[in-house]
């Protein structure tokens, strides 16, 4: 899935002061999220059931947007953290 969304991925963590393109960008990422959640994922089980909900999933977002970061090729782990130290 990192694969998918890795533009989103690599513009969040590279957008640090603009609060109105960095809402866009997550609506975006969130959007891609769930469509690929929707084509993958069993809808009948609860645990999807509940990562869809948007009301309750912000925290699980993060996760999955910094687990994602980091599975995005071989060398995701220097990945971030070259975006983290250039911000």
């Amino acid at each position: 899935m990192s694969r998918y969304l890795y533009p989103y991925i690599r513009k969040i963590l590279q957008s640090k002061e603009d609060h109105h393109m960095n809402s866009v960008i997550w609506n975006d990422f969130n959007n891609r999220l769930f469509e690929l959640i929707k084509e993958r994922f069993n809808l009948n089980s609860m645990r999807v059931k509940k990562l869809l909900n948007q009301t309750e999933n912000n925290e699980i977002i993060v996760k999955s947007l910094l687990t994602l970061s980091l599975c995005i090729s071989n060398q995701g782990y220097q990945k971030l953290k070259n975006f983290l130290f250039n911000i």
